[in-house]
């Protein structure tokens, strides 16, 4: 078993999520973990691994096993964090846990919307919010008939 498998298992374990849950939140295939606990999978994508590393609030360094220190104090390969316990412009929260799930942030869901690249300023994010609040305006009424 790989380094990365052998510390996504551990985090999992610790965090008491299934590899099916994980993969579920992220969009990932529900294989995946299988895949990469039998050696069928001889790698992972490094956008896998920054999605993954994100879900459970470590760096990729630490999810390849370059680092023990999970938080981003120790920078990740995408350069995220700024070494004082925040990453993203904001303090890092925790993955799902079993006994429910966090809020999403305003970044996570910009992340969602705008795949993380380019400055989201706060025009277009309003204009998102703006057009979802219509949207689902709209199906109520359709509901009601």
């Amino acid at each position: 078993m790989s380094e990365v498998c052998k510390n996504i298992d551990r985090l999992l374990k610790e965090r008491g999520i299934s590899g099916v849950k994980m993969s579920d939140d992220l969009g990932m295939s529900r294989s995946f973990m299988t895949e990469l606990r039998k050696g069928r999978a001889k790698s992972i994508k490094i956008e896998t691994a920054q999605k993954i590393a994100d879900y459970f609030g470590v760096t990729t360094d630490y999810l390849f096993g370059k680092t023990n220190q999970s938080g981003f104090g120790g920078g990740s390969a995408s350069g995220a964090g700024f070494g004082d316990g925040t990453g993203f412009g904001g303090p890092i929260e925790k993955m799902p846990t079993p006994e429910g799930e966090r809020k999403p942030s305003d970044e996570d869901i910009k992340f969602a919307l705008f795949g993380g690249g380019g400055e989201i300023t706060d025009a277009m994010f309003d204009e998102v919010k703006n057009f979802a609040a219509y949207v689902k305006q709209r199906e109520e009424e359709k509901r009601k008939g």
